[in-house]
């Protein structure tokens, strides 16, 4: 019997399946009468039937499981006894007409977000920051970011650029787009180090100051404003200029993630704050914006190394003569070769 219809008609159920009982007991208790007629069962005895009938009373026990049954009509042949009464199931009471409706199961704890978590997350749990609660998400607007970030990457339309001077591991290239005059410099060395690695190096706020003077030699001053969350920090640099030329300084937010166990991200863009306005002494330092810039590290076949990409577009503002632009842009295509010559001495 279904345990719905059992608890809906159980007070009612009880007292049937008492007197049913009662009735089945004494039905068993006869005394022997060469009267007692059995339909049926005329090459049994009276008493012979009366004693295989106890015995299959005392082998019901435990009574077999209860099955759906209702009230027949009078005259039946498929009638079928009630159910007998609620028995005690492994020393547990039967369960009651609540406990037996079966209940939905309940949900899956949600694993979206987690899904969603970069892989740095779990190669790294708790890198950047160990605050309970900072995001360890991406944004739409960081996706977005890394999509063009790498897409200017791999741009076919990069154009190598040969150098008498720096390490021939480093490769250099540049590119213009129609309609702006900003060129867009890129560099790219092997590293002895893993990705990994790579993304610790810039990764972490207390090592920011110190990953800015290895990597670039510009680099004159600044400090992480404010760490965001896990993988957004929002820093200050400053950076010397040749001799004659206005110092330039930069406000920006930097995005750091590992898009894959093999492949780190360091994104960085202009942003404008209201604590950290440009310069009044203008005479000094001139507020540039960062166009482009970023690296990326991408695991090598040899298992120990990886090769470090930087691009880079950056609008000086103000008037620079070309020549300090041509200056600049191929030095800070280097940042890759003073950051594999740093590794290099790490491993010794």
């Amino acid at each position: 019997m279904f345990s719905c219809c059992r608890g809906a008609n159980e007070a009612e159920i009880e007292d049937i399946t008492e007197s049913s009982k009662s009735e089945q007991a004494a039905a068993c208790i006869v005394e022997d009468d060469d009267d007692f007629f059995i339909p049926g069962a005329d090459s049994v005895s009276p008493a012979a039937f009366k004693k295989e009938e106890a015995k299959n009373v005392v082998e019901q026990n435990p009574p077999a499981p209860e099955t759906e049954q209702v009230e027949a009509d009078e005259g039946d042949e498929n009638a079928q006894p009630l159910p007998k009464e609620a028995e005690k199931l492994d020393g547990r009471a039967a369960p009651t007409l609540e406990e037996s409706i079966p209940k939905a199961a309940e949900p899956a704890p949600s694993t979206k977000s987690q899904d969603e978590r970069p892989t740095c997350c779990t190669i790294r749990p708790g890198h950047t920051v160990e605050k309970v609660g900072d995001s360890r998400t991406l944004t739409n607007a960081d996706r977005k970011q890394i999509t063009d970030f790498l897409a200017c990457a791999e741009n076919p339309e990069w154009k190598p650029v040969s150098s008498m001077f720096g390490v021939k591991t480093t490769r250099k290239f540049m590119m213009t787009q129609e309609g702006n005059p900003l060129i867009l410099i890129k560099g790219s060395s092997p590293v002895q180090c893993r990705a990994a690695e790579m993304f610790k190096f810039f990764s972490e706020p207390e090592g920011w100051y110190e990953s800015m003077k290895i990597a670039d030699t510009m680099f004159y001053g600044g400090s992480v404003l404010e760490v965001i969350d896990a993988h957004h920090m929002v820093q200050h640099g400053q950076f010397r200029t040749p001799p004659g030329i206005t110092n330039r300084d930069f406000c920006f937010s930097g995005l750091h993630t590992m898009v894959d166990e093999h492949t780190a991200l360091v994104i960085a863009s202009s942003v404008e704050r209201a604590d950290c306005p440009p310069s009044s002494s203008t005479w000094h330092w001139v507020r540039g914006e960062i166009k482009v810039s970023g690296y990326m590290a991408r695991d090598a076949s040899d298992g120990v190394s990886c090769e470090l990409t930087y691009i880079v577009q950056v609008d000086p503002s103000g008037w620079l003569p070309n020549w300090v632009v041509n200056v600049v842009a191929a030095d800070q295509a280097d940042n890759v070769t003073r950051i594999a010559q740093y590794f290099a001495k790490q491993k010794k």
